[in-house]
């Protein structure tokens, strides 16, 4: 059972609808009762899917989101849904719970919601600083334990730190 073709093309462009008005991205509400159109404010997170690199089994795809999206729509219990998809029951659950707006799951703007906090905003140590990456490259060559892998970075870094201040 599927949804309408609508409804998919809502979703996809992240409009969402409640009762009888559809609620775009850009803020723009459209009350098809009174046949008025306003503007509310808005937060939401833009991410591009396009260039989004495939995630891990260890994530919910937007595969798996569209797929508890219409297990939600066609009443379904979270146990059904998760069943379906191979995932834990409380996986899902924190989904739902998670990712409901007035309600209602919106399985592309949840995608676009996780992605957007799976995103590193720095890069590591490692690739930012030439010499330590040196470090760690000469401790693996000399076949050092990760502990004191651990050691030799700390101990470079805030040598590093005082020779950057000094």
């Amino acid at each position: 059972m599927g949804i309408n073709k609508r409804t998919g093309r809502d979703r996809r462009r992240g409009i969402r609808k409640s009762g009888n008005s559809r609620v775009y991205p850009d803020g723009r509400v459209v009350e098809y009762d009174h046949g008025s159109v306003y503007k509310q404010r808005m937060t939401s997170v833009i991410c591009d899917d396009s260039a989004r690199p495939a995630i891990s089994a260890r994530y919910l795809s937007i595969q798996d989101r569209v797929t508890i999206a219409d297990g939600l729509t066609v009443r379904d219990s979270l146990r059904t849904i998760a069943t379906r998809l191979g995932k834990n029951v409380s996986t899902i659950s924190r989904e739902v719970r998670g990712h409901s707006i007035d309600g209602r799951y919106f399985p592309y703007q949840a995608d676009r919601v996780a992605a957007a906090a799976r995103a590193r905003p720095k890069q590591s140590k490692l690739v930012s600083n030439a010499v330590l990456r040196a470090e760690v490259e000469n401790g693996l060559a000399r076949k050092l334990s990760p502990e004191q892998m651990g050691l030799l970075k700390v101990w470079l870094t805030s040598r590093l730190d005082k020779f950057q201040e000094g």
